[in-house]
């Protein structure tokens, strides 16, 4: 009979890393799989480091595994869970929880300050499980795609796509924190796969979207507060749906941004799924 072994992913072969993921989410209702070119781009986009991640080994094969993203958020580092999977035949058995017990040890040991997780809000024995380790809820996200109505513009402003814009400089665009994967230093992590849509005002950055051309989603939108309710976000949307695809999806809206919740509604698109953050502090 073979052993089971939890360990940290650093030796494991990228290729085993890829076939496990691939094994994992081949029996979803939709089913998800990569191969290592986008692997490689959502370590980089996630900040994945293989060495502060979990493997549950069966003999030599890879059968679970949880990654984790590193960051430093306000002095303190965290963890973001950038994915966990276990292949078909070895569920049901609490592999996830030995994953965690043992990784969360290892976070410890490495001053990590905190884990943060996404989970669909609907997966109650998963949220349950998570539960039981110590996660705690910290806020709910929709999630949404569609079709792009027609959208009205304001004709004195000027929308132009960039390939870099200083994100940091406009965090007072936004009246919530954007999650793990939409954030700034995410975006930065992806480099030239952005596109983002600027709308300018004598000359200011007054608004813009950030927007992955790859598979036509908005992961960030935000206007000045100042220049609020003059058409400014219809206008980015009216530009992307011109230039771009009138099939988009946007994920990850914090639930009680409720203005932004209200204009996602206008462009069209409708809310597909919840999604839950959890946060489990270590230290």
């Amino acid at each position: 009979m073979e052993t089971l072994k939890i360990q940290s992913l650093q030796h494991a072969p990228i290729e085993d890393i890829l076939n496990c993921f691939n094994e994992a989410f081949s029996d979803y209702d939709i089913p998800f799989q990569m191969n290592i070119e986008q692997l490689e781009k959502r370590v980089l986009w996630h900040d994945i480091d293989f060495n502060l991640s979990i493997g549950a080994f069966k003999g030599q094969k890879l059968i679970g595994f949880i990654w984790h993203g590193m960051k430093t958020i306000h002095g303190k580092k965290w963890a973001y869970n950038s994915g966990t999977g276990v292949i078909p035949k070895e569920r049901g058995k609490g592999l996830t929880k030995s994953m965690y017990a043992f990784g969360i040890d290892m976070l410890y040991d490495h001053d990590i300050n905190g884990v943060i997780l996404e989970v669909l809000s609907n997966n109650k024995p998963a949220i349950k499980s998570y539960e039981a380790i110590g996660f705690k809820l910290t806020r709910s996200f929709n999630c949404y795609s569609g079709l792009l109505n027609k959208m009205p513009s304001n004709t004195t402003l000027k929308i132009a796509c960039v390939k870099k814009l200083e994100l940091d400089a406009f965090l007072h665009f936004n009246d919530v924190n954007p999650s793990w994967q939409c954030s700034n230093k995410a975006l930065r992590n992806a480099g030239e796969a952005i596109d983002y849509y600027v709308a300018y005002k004598s000359g200011k950055v007054i608004g813009f979207c950030a927007y992955n051309p790859a598979n036509n989603r908005i992961l960030q939108i935000a206007v000045n507060p100042q220049n609020r309710r003059s058409k400014v976000a219809s206008s980015i949307i009216a530009h992307i749906r011109k230039h771009q695809n009138p099939k988009a999806s946007i994920i990850n809206v914090d639930k009680t941004s409720e203005s932004l919740i209200q204009f996602i509604q206008s462009t069209g698109l409708e809310k597909t799924i919840v999604q839950d953050e959890m946060n489990l502090i270590l230290k």
